[in-house]
């Protein structure tokens, strides 16, 4: 569902940056204009608006607790 989202979002001009568990899975998006983050707290620091899918409760807990490291007040 996340890769449709960041598509959508890139085909209507919006500058995505984008991270995946497996990384391979983020160089179509890449090659289709999006900014690949090497972790989600590089995310977390770059990103002003956070959309997550992910498949269970535990690994949206995991990437949460990495994401919010590098949110930035303000």
């Amino acid at each position: 569902m996340g890769y449709p989202m960041a598509e959508n979002l890139l085909r209507a001009g919006h500058p995505v940056i984008v991270w995946n568990r497996t990384g391979a899975k983020a160089e179509p998006l890449r090659q289709r204009g999006a900014a690949v983050a090497d972790t989600p707290e590089e995310v977390g620091r770059r990103a002003q608006i956070i959309f997550m899918c992910l498949g269970d409760t535990a690994a949206a807990e995991e990437v949460c607790d990495r994401l919010l490291r590098g949110v930035q007040s303000g």
